[in-house]
């Protein structure tokens, strides 16, 4: 009877392990994809700060008209867009759906505890940033008038300016989350599956030219206000699950740019 209880538990547990294994597979490839958005979040945080001061500088004017100062590079690909925006950060919603179906699963009792909760303190970043990232786009539309010129009055500047404080505290705020989700899922030393970068032919030269054109694409949205080594976490993440080095050349001054 004994020998027969311990059997099926080692059963049990050897279908956990396989269970963990392959949802690991989509909670895994989904971390990449937020190291990599969160990144680029990072990358443009002084971009935002630039945004937010200029408009505030022309708020603060005490002139009765409104005369709008929108950079073209902001709008770029927003073609499909009736107004201009006159704020722009990227608003990537960060993948969920795996760590949901984790949870639901015999699987999740396989990870121990500290696993657990670094997957579970970034699934619920994620969440956060979600709900965050649909508050701000609607805030920003309520700013989207600044983008028009027309008369303005004191009280329209000052409630445009308001608005501009609470979008900016928000968006501080998301930053430091993004940070330490960041931060937790690099120092999330046991990947099971190596995130399938093998199984997609993804080595160090495709991560080295990826890096490279977002950094690129940036720059041509934002300008040289983005922070190029902010990147320096993701390419450490991809060395690591590669087992290869990758060319980071073109992280300019990355020592420098505060990635700590």
């Amino acid at each position: 009877m004994v020998i027969a209880l311990l059997a099926n538990h080692y059963v049990t547990q050897l279908n956990r392990q396989a269970q963990m294994l392959e949802i690991m597979k989509g909670v895994e490839a989904d971390l990449l994809s937020i190291v990599q958005v969160a990144s680029e979040r990072l990358a443009v945080e002084p971009c935002r700060l630039e945004q937010e001061k200029s408009l505030l500088t022309l708020l603060q004017r005490d002139d009765p008209y409104w005369e709008p100062e929108v950079s073209a590079s902001l709008n770029t690909g927003f073609d499909d867009q009736a107004v201009p925006s006159v704020l722009r950060m990227p608003l990537r919603f960060w993948p969920v759906t795996s760590w949901q179906a984790a949870t639901s699963s015999e699987g999740s009792f396989a990870l121990d505890r500290a696993q657990y909760s670094l997957l579970n303190f970034v699934f619920e970043s994620a969440e956060v940033v979600n709900l965050s990232i649909e508050d701000l786009r609607q805030k920003r539309a309520e700013l989207s008038h600044l983008a028009i010129g027309g008369e303005i009055t004191a009280a329209q500047r000052r409630d445009a300016i308001s608005l501009l404080a609470d979008i900016s505290s928000q968006e501080a705020l998301m930053a430091t989350m993004v940070r330490e989700a960041r931060e937790a899922i690099v120092s999330f030393a046991d990947f099971q599956t190596d995130a399938m970068v093998s199984e997609f032919e993804f080595d160090a030269n495709a991560a080295s030219l990826g890096v490279q054109e977002m950094i690129s694409t940036g720059r041509e949205i934002y300008g040289e206000c983005l922070r190029a080594g902010e990147y320096e976490p993701m390419i450490k993440l991809y060395e690591r699950l590669l087992g290869e080095e990758i060319d980071r050349s073109f992280l300019e001054d990355a020592a420098d740019e505060g990635t700590e």
